[in-house]
């Protein structure tokens, strides 16, 4: 439950970081959306007047390609150089999503009687963020920290549990975790508002596993010279 009530708090913290994000796109994806020229569908594929061309802004990448002159790896590399978390590409023979570095690929081929209307309509409707699917972006995120959440307790308690054997202090691995978890916690929540609101933190990671061995090391120390004075 601790967990769970953690990686809700965490979400809430990070909604403050991507909101900001999603507005940015939302705006950004309009200016998009007016941009694209008139195109048809002859043989399941792009045919346009206007020359492919590239329209970046800060948040996203799209992509118009009626000439057929890029390539998805290519796409793929400058998404990740330029670290924009929407790219959109209208290929020649398809349309190609790529969403905080998931892709996608629907080629006009593989569905029956495409038309033009339709891939507007698919388009228009990636930059639009309805309520269900705000909640489902909440959702994930919520996902994404219990996950990264376990995955660091689980290193720093093996950490910690070697503390315990070089201190010959006899502890179950449970009982270091409960430890370790209330150590963790309120360091998690400190890091993350300083990361959200005040400066980014590149190595949140290496500064909880130090942190936290600290405390962890402070706590069994008191705790052994409790047992050891309990037995006096």
């Amino acid at each position: 439950y601790l967990m769970l009530l953690t990686s809700a708090l965490l979400t809430f913290i990070s909604l403050f970081q991507y909101i900001p994000i999603l507005n940015g796109v939302s705006e950004d994806f309009n200016d998009v959306k007016a941009s694209i020229p008139t195109f048809s569908l002859e043989d399941n594929k792009i045919s346009s007047e206007t020359k492919s061309y590239i329209y970046q802004t800060d948040s996203l990448l799209f992509y118009f390609d009626p000439d057929n002159r890029i390539d998805i790896e290519t796409i793929r590399q400058n998404t990740n150089r330029v670290s924009a978390p929407l790219t959109i590409a209208l290929l020649q023979e398809g349309l190609y999503l790529n969403i905080v570095g998931q892709d996608f690929y629907l080629g006009f081929d593989e569905v029956e009687n495409i038309t033009t209307e339709d891939i507007e309509s698919l388009i228009a409707s990636i930059g639009e963020f309805s309520t269900p699917a705000m909640l489902l972006a909440i959702l994930g995120i919520f996902i994404i920290q219990f996950i990264l959440l376990t995955y660091e307790l689980l290193p720093i308690t093996l950490f910690a549990n070697v503390i315990s054997i070089f201190n010959q202090l006899k502890l179950k691995l449970s009982q270091t975790f409960k430890i370790v978890l209330l150590a963790v916690i309120p360091l998690s929540i400190i890091l993350n508002l300083i990361h959200t609101f005040i400066f980014p933190i590149s190595s949140q990671f290496e500064i909880l596993l130090i942190m936290s061995m600290f405390i962890y090391y402070r706590s069994i120390k008191l705790l052994k010279k409790k047992l050891l004075d309990s037995k006096l």
